[in-house]
């Protein structure tokens, strides 16, 4: 089972790097669930900065779209050792 989380969170992309994303690996290590995260994004200053990240339920992140980029972060769901996760960004 994959837990996905629509967000709208509007850490900069410092503090989501510096101590946000860690407490987001932290809980999803304590319900240990893989976990497929995609935040909104807005144009309007002090919003909501985009991001999409997959995280294993150990906690460990698997793939991103990091915070401030324009991309798609694709996910492919089969059996569960057949998981795959990319990256493709807008540039």
């Amino acid at each position: 089972m994959i837990v996905g989380l629509a967000l709208c969170i509007d850490y900069s992309v410092a503090k989501w790097e510096t101590s946000a994303k860690q407490e987001y690996l932290e809980r999803i290590r304590s319900v240990r669930k893989d976990t497929f995260i995609i935040n909104s994004i807005q144009t309007k200053a002090g919003g909501a900065n985009g991001g999409a990240h997959y995280i294993r339920g150990t906690g460990e992140p698997v793939a991103e779209l990091p915070m401030g980029e324009e991309g798609i972060l694709k996910l492919h769901v089969g059996p569960a050792t057949s998981t795959t996760a990319g990256r493709r960004g807008a540039k």
